[in-house]
């Protein structure tokens, strides 16, 4: 029990464990080879010892041929004889040292008589030889001519026949009894190889278990892993050998990849819903920017008519321009002729100023429309101002305001132009409408004295000079008129530049859109493969 626990305990390592079975069986066999060894050697000193009785019997038999020469007074040895083997039968039947040839000094060491039979034996050996011994003096004393002689002679043949005896007797025993202890030997060792195999299959179903088992329990605790079953106990650690290493790795491996689950599973969920919040933000984002892009599209059609109609109001500006030149020309030469007339315009002076009062609220006007569209709005109002004062002074000069009647008219129609690009300046152009007309009222006043005064060349002159004046302003305004158009025209090219700019910057916004859409819509599948391919995991 003590042996079990300690190889279950795991204290050992998984190489001493393996390395203990051959160990064990070597052990086994070197035991078993000791004791066959030990056992030889007993049989081979039960060998001697055998060798020894039955030399006894040559002892006996060479006693008794010594001592009949003896009684022959022939040489002899019986002496020697006697001695060895009263003393090999003493040390026989006690324990002790023998010689081991005769005459010789090597000996060695016997055991005590190993039974009761042949201690019996021997003990009736050592009677019977001190017996002979007792009577060797008488019979030595005896002639061998005598009666005694051959009745001794016969007792001592009589007591060494059955010496002989007991001695063949004795060596049968000894090798009975050796023979005895081969067969013991032989049991024994089968025993002990039996018990050895025994407890060798026991030990190695032992060291076996103590690794299979825990390996098997790590092998079906792997298969749930690989079949995504991270959910139960970690494996309880029973040893501290590989084995058991291994299942401490194991229990933290399965520890650590249930954690890196977990957190895979809270990180796809808020994928998941991140990527479903971007989806709909690029959605709404791209439909936004969609309605920017067509926005645009409309805002640089409206500009890129704007910007024509610019440079058709820039051209026109300049063409009036020219013609008003032309008229300042045709002013001065008419002047030469209207000098005289001076005089006879004074009550169309008179008129002529009143018209101009309500030219000034006109020109406030005006004014207050140029802090809408600032000097587009001012070129209209001066060039309404110019064309009233063209019409008047083409009326009152008749047939030779004809020319300035047609740059009224350029003017009047450069003006409705201006008036047409805003719609916020509409109700101030009505207001100057209406002073028109009651400037064309009195004007009208200003004609019927006019035609009264017509030789009045003086009052031609008079305004003769002063559409001349009132021209060369027109001039000065129009050349304004010409330089702001350029610059408003440079405005509208760079506002038509960064609306292009823009435009190109939405599109492209809006491809980065949809692309942005494309990729979440990519990273949501992901996210549902991913989401998928942890379900199969069970924590």
């Amino acid at each position: 029990m003590n042996q079990k626990q300690g190889i279950m305990s795991g204290r050992q390592s998984v190489g001493v464990k393996l390395a203990l079975i051959p160990v064990i069986f070597i052990l086994a066999i070197g035991f078993i080879l000791s004791y066959v060894v030990m056992s030889q050697y007993e049989r081979r000193s039960d060998a001697e010892v055998i060798h020894v009785v039955v030399r006894q019997r040559a002892l006996n038999q060479w006693y008794a041929k010594d001592l009949f020469l003896a009684s022959l007074k022939q040489k002899n040895d019986y002496g020697y004889w006697r001695d060895q083997f009263m003393q090999t039968t003493e040390s026989l039947l006690e324990g002790g040292e023998i010689l081991a040839q005769l005459k010789s000094k090597e000996t060695f060491r016997v055991e005590p008589a190993p039974t009761s039979e042949i201690r019996s034996k021997l003990q009736e050996t050592k009677k019977l030889i001190q017996k002979i011994a007792d009577q060797e003096a008488a019979f030595l004393a005896l002639s061998p001519q005598s009666p005694q002689f051959g009745q001794m002679v016969t007792a001592i043949e009589k007591i060494n026949i059955e010496l002989h005896e007991i001695t063949r007797d004795t060596a049968d025993l000894y090798t009975q009894h050796s023979q005895n202890k081969i067969d013991e030997m032989i049991r024994n060792v089968i025993l002990i190889s039996l018990a050895v195999a025994v407890v060798g299959l026991f030990l190695n179903w032992l060291i076996s278990r103590a690794i299979s088992l825990p390996l098997l329990n790590l092998a079906e605790q792997a298969k749930k892993v690989a079949n995504g079953d991270l959910s139960g106990e970690a494996i309880e650690v029973r040893s501290q050998d590989e084995v058991g290493q291994l299942t401490h790795s194991f229990n933290q491996m399965k520890a650590g990849l249930r954690e890196i689950t977990q957190q895979n599973i809270l990180g796809i969920r808020s994928l998941t819903a991140s990527t479903s919040e971007i989806m709909a933000s690029t959605q709404q984002q791209s439909a936004s920017t969609q309605e920017q892009v067509t926005a645009l599209q409309e805002t640089t059609a409206t500009m890129e008519e704007v910007r024509q109609s610019g440079a058709q109001i820039s051209e026109r500006a300049r063409h009036v321009a020219a013609e008003a030149e032309a008229t300042v020309n045709i002013t001065e030469k008419g002047l030469k002729s209207v000098t005289e007339t001076v005089t006879d315009i004074e009550g169309i002076r008179f008129q002529v100023n009143q018209v101009a009062e309500n030219i000034v609220n006109l020109s406030e006007k005006n004014r207050a429309v140029g802090d809408i569209i600032a000097l587009v709005t001012e070129v209209a109002e001066q060039s309404n101002l110019l064309a009233l004062n063209a019409a008047i002074e083409a009326a009152a000069a008749g047939e030779q305001g004809r020319s300035f009647s047609v740059v009224a008219n350029e003017m009047k129609h450069l003006a409705n132009q201006a008036k047409d690009s805003t719609r916020q300046v509409r109700t101030i152009l009505e207001d100057i409408q209406r002073g028109i007309g009651k400037a064309v009222m009195l004007t009208e006043e200003a004609v019927k004295k006019v035609e009264k005064g017509r030789k009045q060349m003086d009052v031609s002159e008079s305004t003769i000079r002063h559409m001349a004046d009132t021209t060369q302003q027109s001039i000065q305004a129009f050349q304004q008129i010409v330089a702001a158009t350029n610059q408003q025209q440079l405005g509208f090219e760079q506002v038509f530049q960064s609306l292009l700019d823009i435009r190109q910057s939405t599109e492209q916004t809006s491809a980065g859109t949809q692309q942005l859409n494309q990729a979440s819509s990519s990273l949501n599948r992901m996210g549902q493969e991913l989401q998928q391919l942890v379900a199969r995991y069970h924590l």
